[in-house]
């Protein structure tokens, strides 16, 4: 069956309770095995949170760390995004199979740079996740998923509840996400890349919610000593329950780290340490 009488499906990606997702190829002469990704809705009543994902898409085009849009195309009643295909692994896998602490930090560094302009355009992620994050075979990291993003230039009321749990800030626990909430998730992938280990978790949902509004996080150096004391402290801060503690934006998160760390990214940062850091 071909999308919009040009995109032929090959293989089913995903599905969630909003569609499916599949990788599609070109049918066309001029093109040589075009790969892409289809988001297709599970009926007419998401079109238009598919066209507003597809909104913010286009403010983000061009960024080389986001996911980029190709086209939006009509099947039957159905708004269909196609997105570029990327090809490589999530950063979920890389955990488990084990990270170099150069490629920990590049990773990070470029996480960081594709939230940093979203946070400009006024666009909130609400689900940075491994899951959500591709690490290419040449070391390069694309963002997916905008598909529960907020476009804070536009009028909402909604105070729906919208992230994966272990990677949500109280605030977004309470259905009042803001930027400041993106920088909870980067700080909770930090303190992954430092430790091996999430800050917050529990198999219980209801138990877990309680801990991330409740208690505070074990400090990272317990769990791996030799890390230094001001990325602990940059750690902490993006995990502080008082929004007016915390980071407000990936701005300041980046600015306060490079800073501190301005050869961050080459290695000596983040644990497996070629030697011993500063």
């Amino acid at each position: 069956m071909l999308i919009a009488g040009k995109w032929e499906k090959i293989r089913r990606l995903g599905f969630g309770s909003f569609g499916e997702v599949w990788l599609v190829q070109k049918v066309s002469e001029n093109t040589d095995d075009e790969l892409a990704v289809a988001k297709i809705p599970h009926d007419s009543k998401m079109n238009i949170k598919f066209l507003r994902e597809a909104s913010i898409l286009r403010r983000l085009a061009g960024h080389e760390h986001s996911v980029q849009l190709k086209e939006i195309v009509k099947e039957s009643d159905l708004v269909v995004l196609i997105q570029e295909y990327v090809e490589g692994q999530s950063l979920q896998i890389h955990f488990e199979q084990g990270m170099e602490g150069s490629t920990k930090e590049r990773a990070f560094l470029q996480l960081l740079d594709v939230m940093v302009f979203a946070h400009q355009q006024k666009i909130m992620h609400r689900d940075i996740k491994p899951e959500n994050i591709i690490l290419m075979p040449n070391g390069h990291l694309k963002l997916l998923d905008f598909g529960t993003a907020k476009d804070l230039t536009r009028r909402s009321v909604s105070n729906t509840i919208i992230g994966s749990r272990p990677y949500m800030a109280p605030e977004q626990i309470l259905g009042r996400s803001r930027l400041a909430s993106d920088v909870w998730a980067l700080g909770v992938i930090l303190y992954a890349l430092a430790t091996d280990c999430l800050p917050f978790f529990d198999e219980n949902e209801k138990l877990l919610m309680d801990l991330i509004l409740e208690m505070p996080p074990e400090g990272p150096s317990k769990l791996e000593p030799g890390l230094p004391k001001a990325l602990e402290g940059i750690i902490l801060k993006c995990l502080e329950k008082e929004l007016a503690k915390r980071y407000p934006d990936a701005m300041a998160l980046r600015e306060h780290l490079m800073t501190s760390f301005p050869h961050f990214g080459g290695g000596g940062v983040l644990p497996p340490y070629a030697s011993a850091p500063e």
